[in-house]
């Protein structure tokens, strides 16, 4: 109770200290808001002072006038009271004249000629001429706007007083312009002969009796109102004419020739480094997945001789993608070739765990990398927003279980980046995969309109996703099968030290066979897409300001349509696993021993689909449609021909990578993963859990159905090295 007492009095101090400085700035704030009050208020005040002072003189000159006046005619300054009555008699004239133009303005205005009154001592008129003032005066011109000429102020006369009584006109808006006008008129327009004269009595019956100089009035304002009308039709002309010149000069420069146009289009993108959206192809999907970097294969040297060179390794699978789609090779050695590839890689991934497993933690970061596959529009326009859809996180994370990597995605400007980062040579192989299944499927799916397109998509890609899981599964299976049967066959250590001096000393060739379909539309060949893949990339998007998500996160989702597709072709090769690869192989004769024992009949003229007997490039636009038959009728039977002539089946042959042990499977495992995270950790990146995506949802079971059967027809792994 007293510590609670204690705190209870601290707390009550310290608002106690803190009530003056609060109640300070309150007084502060206080102060100053008045201050404010008080200079608006004193400004308004001025404000309002000023205007109703210049009212009041302007009330008082008005009223004291006449009086000045008066006053001015007793002075001597005889000569300024006359020019300022010749002033205002202009004015009153001018005045006048309105009266025949604006009747409604006659009524209000009235006679606004002074009339002689008992206040005026001198009792003149306006009307009655003074010393300096024109012998006659008319009281009323017949023609509206005729004026008598400005006199210049003379000697000792102020010009402001004589400027300041002119009214501007009611019927022009602008008097300067008015006054521009009266000064620009050529002396010739106020000169009026006698015979003009003669000519309007002659003409006209009514001027009989009006007199000569009111009839020369008449005429010279006739005359200046005629060039008056005549120079704004001038202006006028020439307005139009700069309109019309102007007009002709845009019309020319849209119907310049179209490839000048282009061509200067072209050099201004080319120049400020961006790409031409150009229209979209009929058959062709919305997006397209393309490679724009890929991890440096790992230079690290194995730690025992027994195991494959990685560098070695690279070089042999290339050297056999060449060989398939070099263009004079013929189809069969190609198939072949593109087998031996895939046997390659197959067995490369276990060499690699072999590899990893004699390396230490803080050297194993070498063999990082990561792969980047972005995802654009087709038609290149990226001021549009790339909508990706749930189906891709689930091709993703498929991928990722394939190849045994991690992966985030990124938006950048005019793109979706998907990163998959840990063992450089599994990204390569996920981000190829990854590009050769999305464009293949989405080309697929082209058939599907509207949501069924969306339904057909799931279907692939999920089925993708749990085949994926499966083989995971099958794969401890087998590593635990595997070291069950080493166990139970193990040979004493003094035979298995001679049998492996034996490997090394003689290399065996295994007998690999390969199987061909009979019927090549039935499957197309996935590994050709890899040759036109290269690490460089169109742009760098990396550089672009990006969100980075996780690989649960969602990056956008939205519907769009595609255009219709035409003729499409399909899978046509597929090969069964085989037996280990000796590393001392010659490829070319292998090349050569399976295409000798290959035999291929000879395709059906009729098809009703496109066939393709080269695999397809990647930089090349060709339409891929999936079988609608069941996945068995995908691997057909494959035939080799005997000594008889007749043809024998080919069983099939064994796993490539086979695990020696559970353990060495497990400790790969976490090791891709530990060295997933260290590179991520080196590169500076945090992941960052993005936008949910909304749940995926299948509106056309028939839809995804049919795409869970076609995505029977894509071997994944056949696109690991490019």
């Amino acid at each position: 109770q007293q510590q609670q007492q204690q705190q209870q009095q601290q707390q009550q101090q310290q608002q106690q200290q803190q009530y003056p400085r609060i109640i300070k700035e309150l007084l502060d704030r206080l102060s100053w808001l008045q201050q404010q009050s008080e200079h608006q208020a004193r400004y308004q005040h001025e404000q309002g002072a000023t205007q109703a002072r210049n009212y009041q003189e302007m009330r008082q000159l008005l009223q004291n006038l006449p009086q000045t006046l008066r006053m001015q005619q007793e002075t001597p300054l005889k000569q300024f009271t006359d020019q300022l009555l010749v002033q205002q008699r202009t004015i009153y004239q001018q005045l006048r004249n309105r009266q025949d133009d604006a009747p409604q303005l006659a009524s209000g205005i009235g006679d606004p000629r002074p009339k002689a009154s008992s206040t005026c001592p001198i009792g003149t008129t306006l009307e009655q001429p003074l010393s300096s003032a024109p012998s006659s005066l008319p009281t009323k011109q017949p023609f509206p706007g005729a004026v008598w000429p400005q006199q210049s102020p003379q000697g000792g006369q102020n010009p402001s007083m004589t400027s300041s009584v002119q009214i501007p006109d009611p019927r022009i808006p602008n008097q300067q312009q008015f006054m521009q006008s009266q000064k620009s008129i050529p002396p010739q327009v106020f000169e009026v002969s006698d015979q003009e004269i003669i000519q309007i009595r002659n003409q006209r019956p009514y001027p009989v009796n009006i007199p000569d100089s009111q009839l020369r009035a008449m005429i010279m304002t006739a005359k200046r109102n005629r060039w008056i009308q005549q120079q704004q039709a001038q202006a006028q002309a020439q307005a139009q004419a700069r309109a019309q010149v102007q007009t002709q000069a845009q019309t020319q420069v849209q119907l310049q020739p179209h490839a000048q146009v282009q061509a200067q289009i072209q050099a201004r993108a080319e120049t400020q480094g961006y790409a031409l959206p150009t229209k979209p192809k009929a058959g062709v999907p919305i997006y397209k997945a393309t490679i724009t970097e890929l991890a440096q294969p790992s230079q690290m040297k194995p730690a025992t001789a027994t195991v494959l060179n990685e560098d070695a390794a690279i070089q042999r699978i290339k050297k056999c993608l060449s060989r398939a789609n070099h263009p004079g090779t013929p189809e069969s050695e190609a198939k072949a070739a593109l087998h031996m590839a895939s046997r390659l890689m197959a067995q490369h991934n276990v060499t690699q765990a072999e590899v990893l497993a004699n390396e230490p933690r803080s050297s194993q970061l070498q063999f990082a990398g990561q792969s980047i596959v972005a995802i654009r529009r087709s038609d290149g326009d990226r001021h549009k927003i790339v909508r990706i859809q749930g189906y891709v996180d689930c091709l993703a994370d498929a991928i990722r279980t394939f190849f045994n990597c991690k992966h985030y995605s990124e938006r950048v400007y005019g793109a979706v980046n998907f990163t998959f980062y840990g063992l450089a040579d599994n990204t390569i192989a996920a981000a190829t995969a990854f590009e050769m299944v999305y464009n293949l499927m989405t080309t697929w799916a082209l058939k599907y309109p509207g949501q069924d397109r969306t339904s057909y998509l799931l279907g692939v890609c999920e089925t993708l996703r749990n085949t994926a899981e499966k083989e995971a599964v099958d794969e401890v299976k087998r590593a635990k099968g595997a070291e069950k049967d080493a166990a139970m066959t193990q040979p004493p250590l003094e035979e298995t030290q001679r049998q492996a001096n034996m490997d090394r000393t003689w290399p065996t060739n295994d007998t690999a066979e390969v199987t061909l379909s009979p019927k090549s539309p039935e499957t197309t060949s996935l590994v050709g897409f890899t040759d036109g893949v290269s690490a460089e990339s169109s742009h760098d998007d990396r550089n672009a300001a990006a969100t980075v998500h996780s690989e649960a996160a969602a990056v956008g989702d939205g519907d769009e349509s595609d255009e219709g597709v035409d003729g499409c072709i399909e899978p046509d090769f597929h090969t069964e696993a085989s037996s280990r690869i000796d590393p001392s192989m010659d490829i070319d004769e292998e090349i050569h021993r399976l295409a000798s024992i290959t035999k291929h009949p000879p395709q059906q003229p009729n098809a009703g689909f496109v066939t393709s007997s080269r695999p397809s490039n990647l930089g090349q636009d060709s339409t891929v449609k999936p079988h609608r038959e069941s996945s068995n009728s995908v691997y057909t039977k494959h035939h080799t021909q005997g000594s008889n002539g007749e043809s024998a089946p080919i069983p099939p042959l064994n796993n490539e990578g086979t695990w020696k042990s559970h353990m060495q499977l497990v400790v790969f495992r976490k090791t891709a993963e530990n060295i997933a995270d260290d590179y991520l950790k080196s590169r500076g990146i945090e992941l960052v859990s993005g936008k949910s995506r909304r749940s995926r949802r299948v509106h056309n079971m028939t839809a995804y159905r049919q795409g869970s059967q076609d995505s029977k027809k894509i071997d994944v792994r056949r696109r690991m090295i490019s």
